[in-house]
């Protein structure tokens, strides 16, 4: 019997606490802004209806877990309370093995995304795409990690908001991700001095 498993992409516009500067032209959440965030984010997820979801633009795990355990499908799966609190400990993806609570583990993460990066290289070697069939053989959990560290340090978010999503101890580990061409550099360094010229 073949099972249907829908796939989806959410970009969810920088899920971040409330009061956290992400970027120097955008303003951080209100606590207000944030809560009403939280609850239309949730909204979306459940309307998406996927089994998978792909999250971009995630700047905490804390604030994700919030969101997931504010839908009605992941929590009636569990068979938890539609509402949460602040003090609750739910870890943030569960595993589904099992009907007790428990964390997915990161085998059993890992696992998963190398099927859907089997099945997605597939369908491009289908398409006649061996390029993108080649580079997703060889993906994985931390090419994806690269992949959201990299996009966030090159378009301006802060490399302390990096570094404490990272978990790196050292933020000149964080700054390896910043992938600056020559060009790009000497355009930053004679606009820093122009700056100063003008003022």
């Amino acid at each position: 019997m073949q099972q249907e498993i829908r796939f989806a992409t959410f970009n969810v516009c920088n899920l971040a606490p409330p009061g956290v500067k992400l970027y120097d032209n955008l303003l951080p959440t209100t606590p207000e802004e944030y809560e009403a965030k939280l609850n239309w984010t949730a909204h979306q997820i459940d309307l998406l209806d996927a089994d998978v979801i792909g999250f971009q633009e995630i700047f905490s795990q804390a604030t994700l877990k919030e969101v997931l355990a504010r839908t009605r499908r992941y929590r009636e799966a569990f068979g938890l309370a539609r509402d949460t609190s602040r003090a609750d400990r739910m870890p943030l993806v569960l595993s589904s093995r099992s009907r007790a609570i428990s964390r997915l583990s990161d085998e059993a993460a890992g696992e998963a995304l190398k099927a859907v990066f089997a099945e997605a290289a597939l369908l491009a070697e289908r398409q006649g795409d061996g390029d993108s069939a080649a580079a997703l053989r060889h993906a994985s959990v931390h090419w994806l990690r690269h992949s959201m560290l990299t996009n966030h340090a090159n378009n301006g978010v802060q490399l302390k908001t990096l570094q404490d999503t990272a978990g790196h101890a050292n933020i000149a580990t964080t700054a390896a991700y910043l992938h600056k061409t020559d060009n790009e550099r000497h355009d930053e360094i004679i606009g820093s001095v122009k700056g100063k010229d003008e003022a």
